[in-house]
C-alpha cells in the first residue's frame, strides 16, 4: 500500500470525524514500513521464543 492509501484507510477507520492532531505522529510512525536486517532476524526470533517459554508453567 502506498502512503496515501494508508492515510485514507486510517481516515476510513476513524470515520467522518477529524483525526486529532496529537495522534498524527503516532499514526505516521505506525504506517511507515520498517526494515530489519537479515542478520538480526535470528536474534529477534530467539528473543520472542524466550518470551514464549517464560510464560509457560514448569
Amino acid at each position: 500500500m502506498t502512503d496515501e492509501s494508508l492515510r485514507k484507510w486510517v481516515q476510513n477507520l476513524w470515520g467522518d470525524d477529524q483525526i486529532p492532531e496529537e495522534l498524527m505522529p503516532q499514526i505516521g510512525r505506525l504506517i511507515t514500513p520498517s526494515v530489519v536486517e537479515l542478520d538480526h532476524i535470528p536474534k529477534i526470533h530467539d528473543w520472542l521464543d524466550s518470551l514464549r517459554l517464560s510464560k509457560q508453567c514448569g
